[in-house]
């Protein structure tokens, strides 16, 4: 059985060259939820090893944006697949939490 289109050979080598360049929304919008059940099914240790690499390159960008609260992500967050925009929503919660627990505790200092 070949490859699903969205882990064609040509996206897998775009992964290992800049994962964040990537734009998975449009190729899968479940991209890593569908890549695991297909590794499940076709045992392939490089593609896992690949999609491993690149998940966590994206997902330390992920949070490293999501702790710049006042930029603009749009463009960012429109090639996240659905679990990285919900790993981003969620981060960027506890950011913005944070963030309001600073200037609180800061403004009584003052």
């Amino acid at each position: 059985m070949d490859r699903p289109a969205f882990l064609e050979n040509k996206v897998i080598n775009a992964l290992q060259v800049n994962p964040l360049n990537v734009n998975l929304r449009i190729l899968c919008p479940q991209f890593y939820t569908f890549a695991i059940k297909y590794l499940e099914l076709y045992e392939d240790p490089d593609l896992a090893e690949i999609l491993m690499k690149s998940k966590k390159i994206r997902g330390l960008e992920i949070f490293d944006r999501a702790k710049r609260i006042y930029e603009d992500h749009n463009e960012f967050i429109e090639k996240l697949d659905d679990g990285e925009q919900l790993m981003f929503e969620k981060q960027r919660a506890i950011c913005e939490d944070s963030y309001v627990d600073y200037l609180r505790d800061f403004s009584k200092r003052s």
